[in-house]
């Protein structure tokens, strides 16, 4: 719906990427099984378990240890034939030596029947042979046994040198994983680091990240890239040892530790991220499926009333708004979990595409390209969307979208549908 100036050249040159971006996922297919494994479900629209919680760790140059929550009361619970009540569940792990070798570095899994406690949290912890030196993507399948029902996560482990964002780990003051690379207002938090990382915990807020929603599909405007906006007077606070703290941040703004292109970040998004948080970025996520001329009006209203407006015009009904925006936001919610890395993830490349058109039906993932495709594979209406790898923080990439033409028709199909 959103109208923007299109450059040829740009158009020209994002063509001859696709052709290239196509040759190298038909190459990086034939060389392992990773490459031609389906991993959409790692994006299902639909959370099963609030609460779960995965996090990785390198305790020494030979091991990465992964750490896991699971929420308790999100379990079923069943009575065995002696009436005694109990919830079980099993985590399955698979660690790959890289994405295109495809070749599997360590595997297993662990099954928990408990009949005790049925609330709060279990924590626990399993080692992976990952040696440094290399990159590694660990996928993770977790089972509520007794419910029945499953939920799939990936995760990058950058082991290719010393100090990446596996090296560090944020914890509570009990020393459990906070399972996030975000704090909140004011919570106070610790820093693992590695045995062996000789310089003391420096963490600085440097600044805030300034970044519009992404630009649609089929818009060419040069980088997307976040901007770090200078602030007057930057946050340092500082400790020494493998496990410093307590640390604290009241104003949003990305915190790094140490110094340099790889440095190890933390960030401080807007109260109630990862949810929406306030109806100012209810409004402001509009962005997606609004005009200008809409935006631009929503804007200089009052958040609510904007955003209240918006749905009842385009719904026709307050019964089919509400439904409407319960669609809406729980993807924008599901957005920030899964893709925010150097900004909140629905302002993301990969957040805007999974929003407008939802989870993807299939996900081919290798080394220089994540592909996603919408339909049937193989049909010709089928919509493909390609985003590239780029430097995010400490060695985890952030993406950004292949943009084309071709990709007009169905993003304006996708917006209308949001908007009848």
């Amino acid at each position: 719906m959103t109208r923007y100036n299109t450059r040829i050249s740009g158009i020209l040159l994002q063509a001859v990427m696709f052709l290239l971006c196509a040759v190298l996922i038909s190459g990086c297919s034939s060389k392992g099984t990773l490459a031609i494994q389906n991993l959409a479900g790692n994006y299902d629209v639909d959370e099963s378990f609030d609460g779960l919680g995965f996090a990785v760790f390198n305790p020494d140059d030979s091991l990465s240890r992964l750490y896991y929550r699971v929420p308790l009361q999100k379990l079923k619970v069943v009575n065995d034939k002696d009436r005694k009540s109990f919830l079980s569940f099993r985590i399955e792990y698979r660690l790959f030596d890289g994405i295109s070798k495809g070749q599997l570095a360590d595997s297993g899994s662990v099954t928990v029947v408990d009949s005790m406690v049925f609330s709060g949290f279990r924590f626990d912890s399993v080692n992976l042979k990952a040696p440094v030196g290399r990159n590694y993507l660990l996928t993770l399948k977790f089972t509520d046994l007794a419910g029945h029902s499953t939920q799939t996560e990936l995760i990058r482990i950058p082991r290719y040198k010393d100090k990446l964002s596996r090296d560090y780990l944020l914890t509570d003051k009990n020393n459990h994983p906070l399972m996030r690379n975000f704090v909140y207002r004011d919570e106070e938090f610790y820093v693992r680091a590695k045995p062996g990382i000789k310089e003391e915990v420096r963490l600085t807020r440097t600044g805030i990240l300034r970044k519009a929603a992404a630009i649609a599909p089929f818009t060419y405007s040069g980088d997307q890239e976040p901007v770090l906006a200078d602030t007057s007077g930057q946050n340092q606070q500082m400790a020494e040892g493998p496990f410093a703290g307590p640390f604290s941040f009241t104003e949003e703004g990305v915190i790094q530790a140490g110094s340099g292109p790889d440095c190890f970040s933390i960030f401080r998004f807007y109260d109630g991220f990862p949810k929406i948080g306030s109806s100012g970025v209810m409004r402001e996520s509009l962005r997606y499926i609004s005009t200008d001329e809409e935006f631009s009006e929503m804007m200089q209203r009052q958040a609510k009333a904007a955003v209240d407006g918006f749905w009842l015009r385009q719904a026709g009904s307050p019964d089919r708004a509400l439904s409407q925006i319960r669609r809406y936001y729980s993807r924008v919610e599901r957005a920030n979990e899964l893709f925010s890395a150097t900004c909140e993830g629905w302002k993301s490349d990969r957040g805007m595409i999974y929003i407008v058109f939802g989870q993807p039906s299939v996900v081919y993932i290798n080394e220089q390209i994540e592909e996603w495709t919408y339909g049937e594979q193989g049909n010709l209406q089928s919509v493909k969307f390609y985003f590239q790898p780029f430097a995010g923080t400490a060695g985890d990439p952030d993406y950004h979208l292949i943009r084309m033409e071709e990709y007009r028709r169905p993003w304006h199909l996708a917006v209308s549908g949001w908007r009848r």
